[in-house]
């Protein structure tokens, strides 16, 4: 849900992240708002491994496009800590801790 100032539901409650197809959780979720009403929500989902996936959010429109896989989707890389930042424009800044093969 989305919540103002003073506290007062601006729209009914929302998924963010469809159902998985097993008994898989999501976990260390993130949100990034920016001043023109844009809002990035990450987290880590063991769908395809431990991937970072993000999704992106309009007060005005409500959720913008799927949820999409930020992190590179290589199953043999463990991926967590995702850390955001939204630009005014609304352009997306992504990082996040990842250890694998080549580490």
């Amino acid at each position: 849900m989305l919540f103002p100032g003073d506290g007062t539901p601006v729209a009914s409650e929302f998924a963010i992240v469809p159902p998985g197809p097993d008994a898989s959780e999501q976990y260390e979720p993130r949100v990034s708002y920016s001043s023109l009403s844009h809002y990035v929500v990450g987290w880590v989902d063991p769908r395809s491994g431990q991937e970072i996936f993000a999704q992106r959010y309009n007060t005005a429109s409500g959720l913008v496009g799927g949820n999409v896989l930020i992190s590179s989707g290589d199953t043999l890389v463990i991926n967590w800590d995702p850390s955001w930042a939204v630009t005014p424009g609304g352009a997306l800044l992504a990082a996040w801790a990842q250890f694998g093969v080549n580490n």
